[in-house]
């Protein structure tokens, strides 16, 4: 019996990006995953407390920093 090893490599491209900025001054006002392999469905954003915030799809816009249409309080 032969055996025959086979090597798979899988590349996903994800671009990440670690900040936004939603000022409204047309720079970084969005967060949204960049997904170039489709292989993302949904995200899911959470609050640092672990409150569930938005889901939104790599298609899409991306997250504004709202919740529920309203900005988020910051303390």
């Amino acid at each position: 019996m032969h055996r025959k090893n086979i090597l798979f490599t899988i590349l996903i491209a994800y671009e990440i990006p670690k900040f936004f900025t939603p000022n409204n001054d047309g720079v970084n006002d969005r967060w949204n995953v960049l997904d170039f392999s489709n292989s993302i469905k949904n995200i899911s954003i959470f609050n640092r407390f672990g409150k569930h915030l938005k889901i939104i799809s790599p298609n899409s816009d991306g997250w504004d920093g709202n919740s529920n249409g309203q900005a988020p309080i910051c303390r």
